[in-house]
Protein backbone atom coordinates (compact mmCIF):
# COMPACT_ATOMS: atom_id res chain seq x y z
CA UNK A 1 0.00 0.00 0.00
CA UNK A 2 2.84 2.52 0.34
CA UNK A 3 4.77 4.15 -2.41
CA UNK A 4 7.17 2.24 -4.78
CA UNK A 5 10.40 4.01 -4.97
CA UNK A 6 12.24 2.73 -8.55
CA UNK A 7 16.15 3.08 -8.04
CA UNK A 8 18.55 3.00 -11.55
CA UNK A 9 18.16 -0.39 -13.01
CA UNK A 10 15.12 -1.83 -11.49
CA UNK A 11 11.66 -3.03 -12.78
CA UNK A 12 7.81 -3.64 -12.04
CA UNK A 13 6.42 -6.67 -13.27
CA UNK A 14 2.91 -6.52 -14.10
CA UNK A 15 1.76 -9.48 -15.26
CA UNK A 16 -1.53 -10.97 -14.22
CA UNK A 17 -4.44 -12.66 -16.44
CA UNK A 18 -6.87 -9.84 -15.53
CA UNK A 19 -7.28 -5.95 -15.70
CA UNK A 20 -5.20 -4.24 -12.65
CA UNK A 21 -5.03 -1.48 -10.62
CA UNK A 22 -1.99 -0.01 -8.76
CA UNK A 23 -2.78 3.17 -6.55
CA UNK A 24 0.70 3.32 -4.98
CA UNK A 25 2.81 6.48 -5.44
CA UNK A 26 5.80 6.07 -7.48
CA UNK A 27 9.04 7.64 -7.08
CA UNK A 28 11.50 7.50 -10.23
CA UNK A 29 14.67 7.43 -8.11
CA UNK A 30 16.74 6.58 -11.00
CA UNK A 31 15.96 4.86 -14.46
CA UNK A 32 13.45 2.06 -14.35
CA UNK A 33 10.98 -0.55 -16.77
CA UNK A 34 7.44 -1.60 -16.03
CA UNK A 35 6.45 -4.60 -17.67
CA UNK A 36 2.95 -4.21 -18.61
CA UNK A 37 1.61 -8.10 -19.79
CA UNK A 38 1.90 -12.34 -19.60
CA UNK A 39 3.62 -12.49 -23.06
CA UNK A 40 1.61 -16.10 -23.42
CA UNK A 41 -2.27 -14.91 -21.75
CA UNK A 42 -2.63 -11.41 -20.94
CA UNK A 43 -4.52 -10.38 -24.06
CA UNK A 44 -5.78 -6.37 -24.09
CA UNK A 45 -5.77 -6.21 -20.22
CA UNK A 46 -5.65 -2.93 -18.90
CA UNK A 47 -2.38 -1.80 -16.40
CA UNK A 48 -3.62 1.55 -14.58
CA UNK A 49 -0.94 3.39 -12.49
CA UNK A 50 -3.43 5.86 -10.36
CA UNK A 51 -0.80 7.46 -7.66
CA UNK A 52 1.18 10.33 -8.57
CA UNK A 53 4.47 9.49 -10.38
CA UNK A 54 7.41 12.00 -9.79
CA UNK A 55 10.81 12.08 -9.82
CA UNK A 56 13.56 12.15 -12.01
CA UNK A 57 14.12 9.26 -13.69
CA UNK A 58 13.39 7.50 -16.97
CA UNK A 59 10.30 5.25 -17.20
CA UNK A 60 10.18 2.62 -19.99
CA UNK A 61 7.30 0.98 -20.38
CA UNK A 62 7.72 -2.87 -22.12
CA UNK A 63 4.89 -3.71 -23.38
CA UNK A 64 3.45 -6.95 -24.79
CA UNK A 65 0.40 -8.64 -26.71
CA UNK A 66 -2.66 -5.83 -27.11
CA UNK A 67 -2.30 -4.96 -23.33
CA UNK A 68 -3.09 -0.87 -22.57
CA UNK A 69 -1.18 0.93 -19.65
CA UNK A 70 -3.34 3.50 -18.69
CA UNK A 71 -2.07 6.68 -16.42
CA UNK A 72 -4.40 8.15 -14.83
CA UNK A 73 -3.25 11.02 -12.08
CA UNK A 74 -1.52 14.47 -12.76
CA UNK A 75 2.16 13.04 -12.91
CA UNK A 76 5.67 15.34 -11.65
CA UNK A 77 8.22 13.26 -13.17
CA UNK A 78 10.88 14.42 -15.11
CA UNK A 79 12.83 11.67 -17.01
CA UNK A 80 10.60 11.17 -19.61
CA UNK A 81 8.25 8.34 -20.88
CA UNK A 82 10.13 5.45 -23.35
CA UNK A 83 8.23 3.10 -25.38
CA UNK A 84 7.50 0.61 -28.55
CA UNK A 85 10.38 0.16 -30.14
CA UNK A 86 12.50 -2.93 -28.53
CA UNK A 87 10.30 -2.13 -25.56
CA UNK A 88 7.01 -3.68 -27.98
CA UNK A 89 7.13 -7.06 -27.80
CA UNK A 90 4.07 -7.77 -30.13
CA UNK A 91 3.68 -3.86 -32.11
CA UNK A 92 0.53 -3.61 -31.04
CA UNK A 93 0.24 -1.63 -27.95
CA UNK A 94 -1.10 1.20 -26.43
CA UNK A 95 -0.55 4.37 -23.67
CA UNK A 96 -3.30 5.82 -22.92
CA UNK A 97 -2.80 9.51 -21.03
CA UNK A 98 -6.33 9.71 -19.12
CA UNK A 99 -5.55 13.10 -17.17
CA UNK A 100 -4.33 16.58 -17.25
CA UNK A 101 -0.10 16.40 -17.05
CA UNK A 102 -0.43 12.41 -16.46
CA UNK A 103 2.19 12.39 -18.89
CA UNK A 104 4.89 14.50 -16.61
CA UNK A 105 7.10 16.86 -17.16
CA UNK A 106 9.63 15.34 -19.35
CA UNK A 107 10.51 14.29 -23.41
CA UNK A 108 7.38 11.83 -24.15
CA UNK A 109 8.81 9.20 -26.65
CA UNK A 110 6.49 6.54 -28.74
CA UNK A 111 8.28 4.16 -30.96
CA UNK A 112 7.37 1.93 -33.19
CA UNK A 113 4.53 -1.01 -32.32
CA UNK A 114 2.84 1.47 -29.84
CA UNK A 115 -0.22 3.96 -30.20
CA UNK A 116 -0.61 6.87 -27.27
CA UNK A 117 -3.80 7.71 -26.91
CA UNK A 118 -4.44 11.75 -25.52
CA UNK A 119 -7.75 10.99 -23.22
CA UNK A 120 -7.03 13.58 -20.72
CA UNK A 121 -6.73 17.38 -21.90
CA UNK A 122 -3.60 18.61 -21.66
CA UNK A 123 -1.75 15.74 -20.92
CA UNK A 124 1.48 17.30 -21.58
CA UNK A 125 2.99 20.11 -19.87
CA UNK A 126 2.23 22.64 -22.93
CA UNK A 127 5.01 24.64 -24.54
CA UNK A 128 8.08 23.11 -22.57
CA UNK A 129 7.22 19.26 -23.27
CA UNK A 130 8.83 17.37 -26.15
CA UNK A 131 6.82 14.30 -28.20
CA UNK A 132 8.74 12.01 -30.76
CA UNK A 133 6.74 9.80 -32.25
CA UNK A 134 8.71 7.28 -35.06
CA UNK A 135 7.90 4.09 -37.16
CA UNK A 136 4.11 3.10 -37.77
CA UNK A 137 1.22 0.73 -35.30
CA UNK A 138 1.14 -2.89 -36.90
CA UNK A 139 -1.45 -4.49 -34.97
CA UNK A 140 -5.25 -3.69 -34.81
CA UNK A 141 -4.74 0.24 -35.23
CA UNK A 142 -2.62 1.82 -37.96
CA UNK A 143 -2.39 5.45 -35.69
CA UNK A 144 0.55 6.61 -33.50
CA UNK A 145 -1.42 8.94 -32.04
CA UNK A 146 -4.58 9.10 -30.86
CA UNK A 147 -6.38 12.27 -29.76
CA UNK A 148 -9.54 12.47 -27.89
CA UNK A 149 -8.61 15.25 -26.33
CA UNK A 150 -6.86 18.43 -27.09
CA UNK A 151 -3.50 18.72 -26.24
CA UNK A 152 -0.04 21.08 -26.58
CA UNK A 153 3.43 20.55 -26.71
CA UNK A 154 6.29 22.70 -27.66
CA UNK A 155 8.34 20.36 -30.20
CA UNK A 156 7.35 17.51 -32.35
CA UNK A 157 9.35 15.03 -34.04
CA UNK A 158 8.22 12.66 -36.49
CA UNK A 159 10.53 9.58 -36.93
CA UNK A 160 13.91 12.00 -35.92
CA UNK A 161 12.90 15.28 -37.97
CA UNK A 162 11.58 18.12 -35.78
CA UNK A 163 7.80 19.43 -37.24
CA UNK A 164 6.89 23.07 -37.46
CA UNK A 165 4.53 24.87 -35.47
CA UNK A 166 0.94 24.42 -36.22
CA UNK A 167 -2.34 22.37 -35.52
CA UNK A 168 -1.93 18.29 -36.42
CA UNK A 169 -4.70 16.38 -37.13
CA UNK A 170 -6.25 13.00 -38.59
CA UNK A 171 -6.80 13.19 -42.31
CA UNK A 172 -9.78 15.67 -43.17
CA UNK A 173 -9.67 17.08 -39.57
CA UNK A 174 -9.09 20.67 -40.94
CA UNK A 175 -6.01 20.90 -38.82
CA UNK A 176 -2.62 23.07 -40.22
CA UNK A 177 -0.76 19.41 -40.67
CA UNK A 178 -3.44 16.78 -41.60
CA UNK A 179 -1.55 13.05 -40.61
CA UNK A 180 -2.54 9.40 -41.94
CA UNK A 181 -0.82 8.55 -38.61
CA UNK A 182 -3.37 10.24 -36.16
CA UNK A 183 -7.31 9.28 -35.49
CA UNK A 184 -9.52 10.96 -33.21
CA UNK A 185 -11.44 14.30 -32.99
CA UNK A 186 -8.82 16.12 -31.02
CA UNK A 187 -5.80 18.61 -32.27
CA UNK A 188 -2.81 18.41 -31.20
CA UNK A 189 -0.91 21.90 -30.94
CA UNK A 190 2.64 22.17 -31.52
CA UNK A 191 3.66 26.20 -30.29
CA UNK A 192 7.77 26.02 -29.72
CA UNK A 193 9.30 24.43 -32.73
CA UNK A 194 13.25 26.28 -33.30
CA UNK A 195 13.70 28.51 -35.82
CA UNK A 196 14.84 26.32 -39.25
CA UNK A 197 16.22 29.01 -41.93
CA UNK A 198 18.43 26.29 -43.75
CA UNK A 199 17.19 25.22 -47.17
CA UNK A 200 17.36 21.63 -47.63
CA UNK A 201 20.11 19.80 -49.70
CA UNK A 202 20.50 16.29 -51.73
CA UNK A 203 23.07 13.99 -52.68
CA UNK A 204 23.22 11.17 -55.88
CA UNK A 205 24.73 8.22 -55.45
CA UNK A 206 25.44 5.45 -58.64
CA UNK A 207 25.39 1.84 -58.27
CA UNK A 208 28.72 2.13 -61.28
CA UNK A 209 31.24 3.93 -58.42
CA UNK A 210 31.54 6.78 -61.12
CA UNK A 211 32.60 4.78 -63.90
CA UNK A 212 31.35 4.38 -67.75
CA UNK A 213 27.70 3.44 -68.70
CA UNK A 214 26.74 2.59 -72.41
CA UNK A 215 23.38 3.34 -73.55
CA UNK A 216 20.41 1.10 -72.73
CA UNK A 217 22.43 0.08 -69.04
CA UNK A 218 20.50 0.64 -66.12
CA UNK A 219 22.04 3.04 -63.59
CA UNK A 220 20.68 2.88 -60.27
CA UNK A 221 20.81 6.19 -58.01
CA UNK A 222 20.05 6.48 -54.56
CA UNK A 223 18.90 10.05 -53.93
CA UNK A 224 18.92 11.06 -50.25
CA UNK A 225 17.70 14.56 -49.01
CA UNK A 226 18.80 16.13 -46.11
CA UNK A 227 15.55 16.29 -44.39
CA UNK A 228 11.81 15.92 -45.31
CA UNK A 229 10.74 17.56 -48.43
CA UNK A 230 7.47 17.64 -50.14
CA UNK A 231 6.36 17.19 -52.66
CA UNK A 232 7.72 13.74 -53.16
CA UNK A 233 9.92 13.50 -55.37
CA UNK A 234 8.56 12.44 -59.18
CA UNK A 235 10.32 11.41 -62.54
CA UNK A 236 9.15 14.95 -63.79
CA UNK A 237 11.51 16.55 -61.16
CA UNK A 238 14.57 15.01 -62.90
CA UNK A 239 16.61 15.28 -65.95
CA UNK A 240 19.93 14.46 -67.12
CA UNK A 241 21.83 17.65 -66.67
CA UNK A 242 24.81 16.24 -69.14
CA UNK A 243 21.83 16.86 -71.56
CA UNK A 244 22.19 12.90 -73.60
CA UNK A 245 19.17 11.28 -73.92
CA UNK A 246 18.01 9.42 -70.98
CA UNK A 247 14.50 7.27 -69.82
CA UNK A 248 13.75 7.10 -66.34
CA UNK A 249 12.79 3.65 -65.68
CA UNK A 250 11.28 4.54 -61.67
CA UNK A 251 11.69 6.59 -58.61
CA UNK A 252 10.76 4.38 -55.72
CA UNK A 253 10.44 6.47 -52.24
CA UNK A 254 12.69 4.50 -49.58
CA UNK A 255 11.96 6.74 -46.90
CA UNK A 256 10.76 10.25 -46.06
CA UNK A 257 14.55 11.24 -47.44
CA UNK A 258 15.50 8.78 -49.07
CA UNK A 259 14.73 7.92 -52.96
CA UNK A 260 16.01 5.43 -55.72
CA UNK A 261 15.90 5.95 -59.46
CA UNK A 262 16.44 4.02 -61.46
CA UNK A 263 17.61 5.65 -65.36
CA UNK A 264 19.02 4.56 -69.04
CA UNK A 265 21.31 6.86 -71.37
CA UNK A 266 19.81 6.48 -74.50
CA UNK A 267 22.64 8.09 -76.33
CA UNK A 268 26.52 8.27 -76.30
CA UNK A 269 27.60 11.78 -74.21
CA UNK A 270 27.33 11.95 -70.51
CA UNK A 271 24.83 11.15 -67.61
CA UNK A 272 24.87 13.62 -65.22
CA UNK A 273 21.33 12.77 -62.89
CA UNK A 274 20.08 16.12 -61.50
CA UNK A 275 17.07 17.81 -60.32
CA UNK A 276 15.13 20.22 -63.00
CA UNK A 277 14.81 23.96 -62.55
CA UNK A 278 10.65 23.54 -62.94
CA UNK A 279 10.83 21.68 -59.52
CA UNK A 280 9.30 22.71 -56.80
CA UNK A 281 10.78 21.41 -53.60
CA UNK A 282 10.85 22.63 -49.99
CA UNK A 283 11.07 21.21 -46.56
CA UNK A 284 8.93 21.24 -43.47
CA UNK A 285 9.28 24.81 -42.61
CA UNK A 286 9.12 26.44 -46.27
CA UNK A 287 12.61 26.34 -47.40
CA UNK A 288 13.25 25.71 -51.08
CA UNK A 289 15.32 23.44 -52.54
CA UNK A 290 17.52 25.72 -54.49
CA UNK A 291 17.34 23.86 -57.99
CA UNK A 292 18.47 22.87 -61.04
CA UNK A 293 20.48 20.52 -58.55
CA UNK A 294 23.16 17.56 -59.89
CA UNK A 295 25.39 14.47 -59.32
CA UNK A 296 29.06 15.92 -58.51
CA UNK A 297 30.34 12.97 -61.11
CA UNK A 298 29.80 12.88 -64.68
CA UNK A 299 29.50 9.19 -66.19
CA UNK A 300 30.35 8.93 -69.37
CA UNK A 301 28.20 7.20 -71.77
CA UNK A 302 30.42 5.29 -74.10
CA UNK A 303 29.27 3.30 -77.36
CA UNK A 304 29.01 -0.61 -76.75
CA UNK A 305 32.11 -2.39 -78.04
CA UNK A 306 31.95 -5.46 -80.58
CA UNK A 307 30.90 -9.04 -79.15
CA UNK A 308 34.20 -11.18 -79.20
CA UNK A 309 33.37 -14.60 -78.21
CA UNK A 310 30.08 -14.55 -76.93
CA UNK A 311 26.91 -14.61 -79.09
CA UNK A 312 23.88 -12.00 -78.08
CA UNK A 313 24.12 -8.57 -76.75
CA UNK A 314 26.97 -7.04 -74.85
CA UNK A 315 25.98 -5.82 -71.70
CA UNK A 316 29.55 -5.91 -69.74
CA UNK A 317 28.02 -4.96 -66.30
CA UNK A 318 25.25 -8.09 -66.75
CA UNK A 319 26.50 -11.02 -63.95
CA UNK A 320 28.44 -8.26 -61.71
CA UNK A 321 31.15 -7.39 -64.59
CA UNK A 322 31.65 -11.25 -64.61
CA UNK A 323 32.00 -13.40 -67.20
CA UNK A 324 30.45 -16.99 -66.06
CA UNK A 325 32.18 -19.01 -68.68
CA UNK A 326 35.56 -17.96 -67.54
CA UNK A 327 35.06 -16.33 -64.16
CA UNK A 328 37.19 -13.19 -65.19
CA UNK A 329 35.92 -9.86 -66.17
CA UNK A 330 34.17 -9.97 -69.44
CA UNK A 331 36.66 -8.96 -72.01
CA UNK A 332 36.28 -7.61 -75.69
Amino acid sequence: TGAWTLNAGSSIVLRRADNTTHPNDIVMAGDATFYTGASTSAHHRQRTLSGVISGTGLLTAHTTNTNILHLNNTNTWSGGLLAGGVHSENKAETIEADVTNSLGTGPVTIDDGLTLRIDGANATTGTDSILAVSGRKSGRESYKLYMNAPDEVGQLLVDGYQQPNGTYGKVGSGADYEMPWIDGNSLLTVSSAPPDNTAPTVTFTDDVGGGSVYPGQPVTYTVTFSEPTTPALTAGDLENAAGTGMTIESVTADSVVSYTVVVKATDVGALNLGINASASMEDLFGNPLVVPVADNDTLPVIELPPIKGQLGRWQPWANGGINPATGQPWAV
